[in-house]
């Protein structure tokens, strides 16, 4: 076995600690996990990916896999799907000479070398905790242990968060502890699959509740807190059965809602606003709660995501500049 320096096991105390105090939310957990390797293996790409029926799902990305969050690929096609079925850890020095791997999902990503450690759950593989570069030959011995021994940590997080919660691990990676409401990689992959399907108009709307800060600020987190999750609440109860409502983080809120025709943005969005913006009561405090809204429409606006994405979060901006709150003019959005 190859030993791991000092600074390696200081960096895997640091994350344990860190993991804890995220308590049994999963999703941050994996969240946590991807980001903290980026910065100590400095390397190009993270990914955790679970297996949900018959396929391999992103749910937590970083760096250069990203804005690859929820995209999916067979089991049986991958270099992950291999790694998971054989529970053991897989090392590609080269994705072009490995006939393992998926080439034209690698080319894509811009992977050119990479890393894979199963992640157990009651023994049994459930999960992929893979790393990235765009460099040949990019891993060392020391970092494949280094990297089984998170894979370790994230395994126990996982037993833990479903030990003491009646959700499943699949819920639990995909939803957000806070609200309740989808994730962020729930949000991609259905816009994903929504853009795929022919015959219907997509509307991405971005959310962002106004005056979260000031809010914290003046009445305290509590308040904060119960005031995201009536937004969640209210966001879920005005939205039809068949839309995905998810968080994305923070403030920060979205729609995928699908048309056999060109909708109407704008009644959509005032409808959804007039159910949205009213006053909320917690404890002793009342305060009008409000949010900006940002649109796009697929097809008939961009051809990509990204660029899908990108025109509703400037949409979302400009609406927050014009945004005013009646009953205080003080209060910040």
């Amino acid at each position: 076995m190859t030993r791991l320096t000092t600074a390696q096991l200081l960096d895997i105390i640091d994350l344990n600690r860190d993991i804890s105090h995220l308590g049994m939310n999963l999703s941050a957990v994996m969240n946590l996990i991807v980001q903290r390797l980026l910065e100590l293996l400095d390397i190009d790409g993270v990914v955790i990916e679970l297996k949900e029926d018959n396929a391999m799902v992103y749910r937590a990305c970083a760096g250069i896999a990203e804005s690859f969050l929820g995209k999916t690929l067979p089991v049986s096609q991958s270099l992950s799907g291999h790694c998971l079925l054989s529970g053991m850890t897989q090392h590609c020095s080269n994705v072009e000479k490995d006939p393992r791997v998926n080439l034209a999902a690698s080319r894509q990503v811009g992977i050119r070398s990479m890393l894979l450690v199963p992640l157990h759950y009651y023994e049994m593989p459930v999960a992929v905790l893979k790393v990235m570069s765009t460099r040949l030959r990019r891993f060392s011995l020391r970092e494949i242990e280094f990297l089984e021994r998170v894979a370790e940590q994230l395994g126990s997080a996982m037993y833990f968060c479903t030990r003491f919660s009646s959700d499943s691990l699949l819920y639990q990676a995909t939803h957000d502890a806070m609200t309740d409401l989808a994730n962020r990689s729930v949000f991609m992959e259905s816009l994903r699959e929504s853009v795929r399907k022919a015959n219907q108009h997509v509307l991405v709307l971005m959310i962002d509740m106004n005056g979260l800060k000031t809010i914290n600020d003046t009445y305290g987190h509590r308040f904060g807190d119960a005031a995201l999750v009536e937004i969640a609440r209210r966001l879920k109860s005005g939205s039809r059965p068949g839309d995905v409502v998810a968080r994305l983080g923070g403030d920060e809120f979205a729609l995928v809602m699908t048309f056999p025709e060109r909708p109407d943005s704008q009644q959509v969005i005032m409808r959804l606003r007039k159910h949205v913006n009213r006053d909320f009561a917690f404890e002793d405090f009342r305060r009008e709660l409000s949010v900006s809204i940002g649109y796009a429409i697929y097809p008939g606006e961009d051809s990509s995501i990204e660029l899908l994405l990108h025109r509703a979060d400037l949409r979302m901006y400009a609406d927050k500049q014009t945004c005013k709150i009646t009953t205080d003019p003080g209060f910040e959005i």
